[in-house]
């Protein structure tokens, strides 16, 4: 389906999604650009972690846009 291996526990999940997103026609360039950016984040601070916080998007948004 795709060429893109995540690291993080949501991998299943972000996989899920993007086929999704490609299932639908939808040009997958961004969206794999900022899934890859988001796993890493969570791999580099949140290794053990399988769910999201708003706390956890608020810093990976902070590192990722400031």
């Amino acid at each position: 389906m795709n060429d893109t291996i995540y690291k993080c526990l949501l991998k299943a999940e972000m996989q899920a999604f993007l086929g999704e997103v490609l299932a639908k026609g939808y040009q997958a360039k961004h969206i794999r650009s900022v899934l890859k950016e988001f796993d890493e984040f969570m791999v580099t601070h949140y290794k053990s972690m399988k769910t999201v916080t708003l706390d956890m998007y608020d810093e990976c948004s902070k590192l990722t846009f400031d």
